[in-house]
């Protein structure tokens, strides 16, 4: 790196750097357990709700209704549709 700008530097630090191999990771270590699930209705953002990496739809559902802020806002409105994209968002049409 040090070598366009400053040649007289080079030797055998530089060569040990580029001899070197990548570091390896652990996919493990860096997979997130819990996730922030936003919650919508009818495209707007209403809720965020912390929940656990992969959850299904049905779990998701089951944890936005349950939620006093969510239930509010829909009130006596019929629930047409929802739209759930994994690990990201839910959104309740009503």
């Amino acid at each position: 790196m040090n070598n366009p700008t400053s040649p007289r530097l080079r030797g055998t630090d530089n060569a040990s750097v580029q001899c070197q191999k990548w570091p390896k990771y652990d996919e493990k270590l860096i997979e997130d357990k819990n996730i922030i699930l936003i919650v919508q209705i009818n495209g707007k953002l209403r809720d965020k709700i912390e929940a656990k990496s992969g959850i299904t739809q049905k779990e998701a559902e089951k944890l936005v209704l349950k939620s006093e802020k969510i239930k509010v806002l829909i009130g006596e409105n019929e629930i047409k549709k929802i739209v759930f994209v994994p690990n990201k968002v839910i959104n309740i049409v009503i």
